[in-house]
């Protein structure tokens, strides 16, 4: 059994307050929504059912660069990809049943 010294170790300030990466970019519900619903309004666009191409990532980039980014970096097509792999099973379970 390894015993400590009974002291514990203070936080330096890189583990208490933790910031974004430069390159991050930043997302609000408002960005989720536009993205998801340039996904349902584009998707046959996309490919073979919702295996979008790198053109639809694109296309999704420019939609989401009219729109202000006031935090982070700039969407990027791999960006929205990114999120989109996060999001995509509330979209599909919300919108599908409309779409039939």
């Amino acid at each position: 059994m390894i015993k400590g010294n009974g002291k514990k170790k203070a936080a330096t300030d890189s583990q208490e307050t933790a910031t974004p990466a430069k390159n991050c970019c930043i997302w609000s519900l408002d960005d989720e929504r536009k993205l998801m619903e340039y996904a349902v309004q584009h998707h046959a666009k996309g490919g073979n059912g919702m295996n979008l191409t790198k053109l639809f990532w694109v296309g999704a980039t420019a939609e989401m660069a009219t729109h202000p980014c006031p935090e982070g970096t700039p969407k990027t097509p791999k960006a929205c990809q990114s999120k989109w792999t996060q999001i995509s099973t509330i979209v599909v379970l919300i919108h599908v049943p409309l779409l039939i």
